[in-house]
């Protein structure tokens, strides 16, 4: 179940980010990790079998 867990902590992380005031600041920060997570997050969606987990 790793899949799940990594699930769970995007979205966590995404939650914590959209409620966050200075959001535009952490977006440029953090610019790269989250491109990088939302290729993933695309990749994963295109997995048949995970997306079935899901």
């Amino acid at each position: 179940m790793q899949l799940a867990d990594a699930l769970r902590l995007v979205r966590s992380e995404y939650q914590v980010f959209r409620h966050r005031k200075n959001s535009r600041e952490y977006y440029h920060r953090n610019r790269t990790q989250i491109l990088q997570r939302r290729r993933e997050k695309r990749f994963m969606s295109f997995c048949g079998p995970e997306r079935a987990m899901v």
